[in-house]
């Protein structure tokens, strides 16, 4: 009997010699920014709740106070400003190194010692993928975190009483579980969809290597079009923007169909990489 072979064994070892390479630079980002959001959580502190969570009818707005001192007001603005720079930073950093890193090791100087491994194109592929997929969810799931972290001396407070908001969103129909859920799952297939377009481009470059900045760019409008037309197919539906539970349940059925566009346009993008990559890659 032949011996059947294992995709996923290359698949992982993709994968862990991705992530080796990033997270150098990428753990002590998410290690300051979540120190950051601790120290602003720890120095601030709730007002008044009465004050801090007035209803106008312009709808709730939320106040915070800090320790009396000057100085510690300027710390909280200091890291404020820190935070947010950090987050921003964070971002940035992860896109450019991940696509600084898929075009390094398909095809540039790594490439030619990549690619006479014993890994098929389509292993190496998805071994980026997941790759990427992970340090993208973690750089937001780490954002998330710290932006809660600066919150966490209001945690007592967050009952139906002092925030009526919630009260409402439960009785549209939602749960939190539910849009924790949701949010989660958008933010994964968001991400899939801008790794597999940044794949794609990358693959186009390679069919024009003279002119590969002007052949990604083009890609870029064409997909971007493409993807928007497809938008536009789905109908509009009907809101009764006075019945909550309605206007919950549209929102929901918009941002359903709106996943099983991205999924495809994943899916496409993916397939699209592999037979360039597969049949036409020609090495810079």
């Amino acid at each position: 009997m032949l011996n059947k072979r294992n995709p996923f064994e290359k698949i992982g070892k993709v994968i862990k010699y991705e992530l080796k390479h990033s997270y150098r630079i990428l753990l002590p980002m998410y290690g300051v920014l979540l120190f950051v959001g601790f120290l602003i959580g720890i120095f601030s502190v709730p007002a008044d709740i009465q004050d801090m969570i007035r209803h106008s009818d312009s709808g709730f707005s939320m106040h915070y106070s800090y320790e009396s001192s000057n100085a510690i007001i300027g710390n909280i603005a200091l890291l404020s400003f820190l935070f947010t720079v950090l987050s921003v930073a964070i971002i940035i950093v992860t896109i450019v190194i991940l696509n600084r890193r898929f075009k390094k090791s398909m095809l540039e100087d790594e490439a030619y010692l990549n690619l006479a491994l014993p890994v098929t194109i389509g292993e190496h592929l998805w071994g980026r993928f997941i790759a990427d997929v992970l340090w993208m969810f973690c750089s937001g799931a780490v954002i998330v975190g710290s932006f809660l972290l600066c919150f966490i001396r209001f945690v007592p407070y967050i009952n139906y009483e002092n925030l009526p908001f919630l009260r409402e969103i439960n009785e549209s129909g939602l749960t939190i579980g539910w849009m924790v859920f949701d949010s989660i799952s958008m933010y994964l297939i968001d991400i899939m969809m801008f790794i597999t377009f940044c794949f794609l481009l990358h693959s186009f470059g390679t069919l024009f290597k003279k002119n590969s900045r002007l052949a990604k760019f083009i890609t870029a409008i064409v997909m971007i079009f493409v993807y928007t037309r497809f938008s536009a197919l789905f109908p509009h539906m009907d809101v009764n923007l006075d019945n909550l539970r309605s206007m919950t349940a549209a929102i929901q059925m918009g941002v359903f169909k709106m996943m099983i566009l991205n999924i495809f346009f994943i899916v496409f993008n993916f397939a699209a990489t592999h037979v360039i990559f597969s049949k036409k890659l020609d090495l810079e």
